[in-house]
């Protein structure tokens, strides 16, 4: 029996100012998709009105960094936690 994994990729692009962190628009790029599988590559910028809509993980998922950051997750309830990302490391 096969589990669906949805595997996540996050960009997290560290500029040297916001001026160009606000020109560009946090999103999500459909990489590949199939019964078993479903692949997407998330681009987030480092300002602090970059955000991605709320929204719900139906399904496992890993996330892979490709740069070192820290994310910043707010749940609906509105509490709110920090995920220290290291390049390349997955987080199951």
């Amino acid at each position: 029996m096969t589990i669906p994994l949805a595997i996540l990729g996050f960009s997290y692009f560290l500029s040297a100012g916001n001026l160009y962190a606000n020109s560009k628009s946090s999103h999500r790029i459909p990489q590949f998709a199939n019964n078993e599988v479903t692949v997407w590559k998330t681009v987030i910028y480092p300002a602090s009105k970059q955000r991605l809509p709320m929204h719900r993980h139906e399904h496992d998922r890993v996330l892979i960094a490709f740069t070192n950051g820290l994310l910043k997750i707010t749940n609906n309830q509105g509490k709110t936690h920090y995920l220290k990302l290291k390049k390349i490391t997955p987080i199951i």
